[in-house]
């Protein structure tokens, strides 16, 4: 461009931008909002690459970026990205978000992320290109959330006594058994099978083994921990395949 052009629409720009602070009329668009150059903000255009689009100062292009679709935008802090690079570093910096870079997996809380880091298949130390986890979408999360619940789990406080009764008479005893036999007989009890579900894989089984600590899950996830020596999924404590057992929640 010529210097005199040039010089011509650095000119146009600057009496452009003292009729804008001066009437406040001329708007700047950002996406569907129209948003005013205020007096007091500083003129300081930003192009955004995204949009192709001149925004005339920071703030405009924070506008901008906040209301426009085709940014990337977090829903947690309410703040749009120029682009999926800026959008991932904030994931990665922020204190509000619990994220794996390496899986570009964002996680429930800080609980769920390190069980992640210590019990996923991506983080093992004998991961090996091609393998895949074999657990369900949000194991993490749900395994953070069971563990929490056991933290916060506490024993019921009798706040009345209970006065102690008298041991029954093995007539007495016979007498109930007997009662008991014949409503047994009047409406018998339907065989019925009670499932639990695994708070690895998230399947329900009727056919589950319990650790030595006491945690129920379905044998082919605990056997598969237990091999690769890294504890109970639930309370972290060491175990052997040895110590499970296998117990059948089928009612007879």
């Amino acid at each position: 461009m010529p210097p005199r052009d040039l010089f011509s629409s650095i000119t146009n720009m600057n009496t452009n931008h003292s009729q804008l602070r001066s009437t406040n009329d001329n708007t700047c668009e950002a996406l569907a909002s129209t948003i005013t150059l205020r007096p007091e903000e500083e003129f300081n255009p930003q192009y955004c690459t995204q949009c192709d689009q001149t925004l005339w100062s920071i703030e405009h292009m924070r506008n901008h970026l906040d209301l426009s679709g085709r940014h990337p935008y977090c829903h947690t802090c309410r703040r749009g990205f120029l682009n999926n690079n800026s959008f991932k570093t904030h994931l990665i910096l922020s204190d509000y978000h619990h994220y794996c870079d390496d899986c570009d997996k964002e996680f429930q809380s800080s609980s769920a992320r390190k069980i992640h880091y210590e019990q996923s298949a991506r983080h093992h130390r004998e991961y090996e290109e091609g393998d895949r986890e074999r657990r369900a979408d949000g194991w993490e999360d749900e395994l953070a959330r069971q563990q929490q619940e056991e933290e916060n789990r506490e024993d019921p406080v009798a706040l009345e006594k209970v006065e102690e009764q008298a041991p029954m008479s093995r007539v007495e005893v016979g007498i109930a058994i007997l009662n008991l036999k014949k409503r047994l007989q009047r409406h018998p009890i339907p065989k019925a099978t009670v499932k639990q579900t695994c708070p690895v894989c998230l399947c329900p089984s009727s056919k589950m083994t319990v650790t030595k600590c006491g945690h129920v899950f379905c044998s082919s996830c605990i056997r598969q921990t237990f091999e690769k020596s890294q504890g109970c999924p639930s309370c972290r404590k060491p175990g052997h395949l040895d110590q499970l057992r296998k117990i059948d929640l089928h009612i007879h």
